[in-house]
């Protein structure tokens, strides 16, 4: 069985060294020219992209078709500071205190407003997109949904085949604070909502940190479920690819120790055990956090839908011959 389960990882998960660093050669290109167009086009500065997501922390699978990347905007903590939303701690508000010279379109009662920065980076984003018109870039259908505004970078000329999309999102970062321009649920999408001045707290750092520092012998067990979760997704797609991940860095640093004596056969039925878990417990917080279920990332997920899922994995984890079937 580790034999099968090496063989699916070469043929099936792995991306080939050389596609990854051409793929990687262009996203470098148009990130470069992202950020020079931001500059003129976005009324906020921005600082040093962060590259993000499976492509940076060596998660991808099967093709180099996504890189994410962080827009950090230069918002000073001597000029906002954090004001906490108690009835959803997932979600803070970004205050104004002194001057500052952040544009008024971009505030709301006194607050940086995440559903109009996150229109106007759109907005701006667009505009690169214009003068791309029959070329490299198009904006991604749907890409209005979410913390991530996606662009579709495409060949050249031609018929301007995908090549990969790409994710930007905006990002603040006040002290130790990290929050993305999604705004809460309740703002249903509106730029003029009340609820939109809500930005989402993001764990993006550590997370990325500690999936870098996991090796590949186990990190190929995470991208080995992703593959087949992209490959059956009527079975496991129901869930998001993230909280694949999160339940990944959870099973790992709690039994590191155990894990990294494992066979390879061992820690995918591991990791699977302990998803299946997770799935039956109903809640799964981002790592490192612990146990608020304020931060429960399985929570806008019907419960029969988490039983059925749970039932899946639990059978690729306790039937070798039934996960066999999905390493073909």
């Amino acid at each position: 069985m580790d034999q099968k389960i090496e063989r699916f990882y070469n043929d099936k998960v792995a991306i080939a060294d050389a596609d990854m660093q051409r793929m990687t050669a262009i996203y470098e290109r148009v990130k470069r020219e992202i950020a020079e167009h931001l500059q003129s086009k976005f009324p906020i500065q921005t600082k040093d992209f962060i590259d993000t997501g499976s492509s940076s922390e060596g998660l991808k699978v099967i093709k180099p078709d996504e890189f994410d990347v962080l827009v950090p905007l230069d918002v000073s903590g001597s000029h906002w500071q954090l004001e906490q939303y108690m009835n959803d701690p997932c979600f803070v508000k970004i205050v104004g205190r002194g001057n500052h010279s952040v544009e008024a379109n971009l505030v709301r009662d006194g607050c940086l407003s995440a559903s109009q920065v996150r229109s106007v980076f759109q907005s701006a984003v667009q505009k690169l997109v214009n003068v791309h018109v029959g070329g490299n870039y198009r904006l991604k259908p749907g890409s209005s949904q979410g913390p991530a505004i996606t662009l579709e970078v495409c060949e050249a000329g031609g018929y301007g085949r995908s090549l990969f999309s790409l994710d930007l999102v905006p990002l603040v970062q006040l002290g130790n604070t990290r929050l993305m321009a999604k705004s809460h649920p309740d703002a249903f999408g509106n730029p003029r909502s009340p609820m939109g001045v809500f930005w989402r707290r993001s764990f993006n750092r550590q997370e990325s940190h500690n999936a870098k520092n996991i090796t590949l012998s186990v990190r190929k067990i995470l991208m080995i479920v992703k593959a087949i979760r992209v490959r059956h997704h009527e079975q496991l797609g129901m869930l998001d690819s993230y909280a694949y991940k999160v339940a990944f860095l959870h099973w790992y640093y709690e039994n590191q120790y155990t894990i990294d004596g494992m066979s390879t056969r061992q820690k995918l039925t591991s990791y699977l055990s302990f998803l299946a878990e997770k799935l039956q417990s109903g809640v799964l917080v981002p790592y490192p956090v612990q146990s608020n279920g304020s931060f429960n990332l399985l929570k806008k997920y019907p419960a029969g839908s988490l039983y059925g899922l749970k039932n899946f994995v639990r059978r690729l984890a306790d039937s070798e011959q039934f996960l066999s079937t999905y390493l073909d």
